[in-house]
């Protein structure tokens, strides 16, 4: 959905492995004061359980974005010898850059699959943007067009199945990305997205 459009692409630390929010359940894990501040708010101002405020900090807190890099499975996610300045979520001994070099289905793999592309394609970086989907909310599709050449960016944003369904006809495009197995019929999967392009010939 995004990689695809106009703009520089920013892959924040650890979003290329899908590391996920950070797995504290006391207050003392988190580092940033604002955590703490709106922890000690919903609990004075708004009741909230020790329980249903950490819930919240799971979603919200700044330091879901700060915990250490997961290289590997070992102590420490492979990050550092000492004890890290925070904690290191639990789940990094199955989350982690090492098993994902390993794996050809990983999201790391599909990263540099979406990088080989803009490289590869100048119509990614340069392409006039369309809308073809503005009025659907849960499909989100758009058009890349430069000297002749489509490409088309389709994402289902729902965890439902929907029909392909946007003003153009794909008669001539080639799929050229697809992040689920099997092939791309008339129903797009939960969370499947698709990108087909289709050159002018030279």
């Amino acid at each position: 959905m995004l990689f695809f459009q106009q703009g520089t692409p920013f892959i924040y630390q650890g979003q290329e492995i899908g590391m996920t929010n950070a797995d504290f359940t006391e207050l003392a894990e988190y580092k940033d004061i604002e955590s703490h501040n709106i922890y000690k708010l919903a609990r004075r101002l708004f009741l909230y359980s020790h329980k249903k405020a950490m819930k919240m900090l799971k979603h919200s807190s700044r330091d879901n974005a700060r915990t250490p890099m997961q290289w590997d499975a070992s102590e420490n996610a492979g990050f550092s010898a000492s004890t890290p300045w925070i904690g290191v979520n639990a789940n990094h001994a199955e989350v982690n850059v090492e098993a994902q070099m390993r794996d050809p289905g990983s999201i790391f793999r599909y990263y540099q699959k979406i990088l080989g592309l803009r490289k590869k394609y100048d119509i990614i970086v340069y392409g006039d943007y369309e809308d073809i989907g503005f009025h659907n909310r849960r499909l989100y599709a758009y058009e890349r067009r430069l000297d002749g050449d489509s490409l088309i960016v389709v994402c289902n944003a729902t965890n439902k199945e929907l029909p392909l369904k946007f003003k153009r006809n794909l008669y001539g495009y080639e799929l050229i990305l697809h992040n689920v197995e099997g092939p791309a019929g008339a129903v797009m999967k939960p969370y499947e997205a698709r990108v087909y392009l289709k050159r002018t010939p030279s």
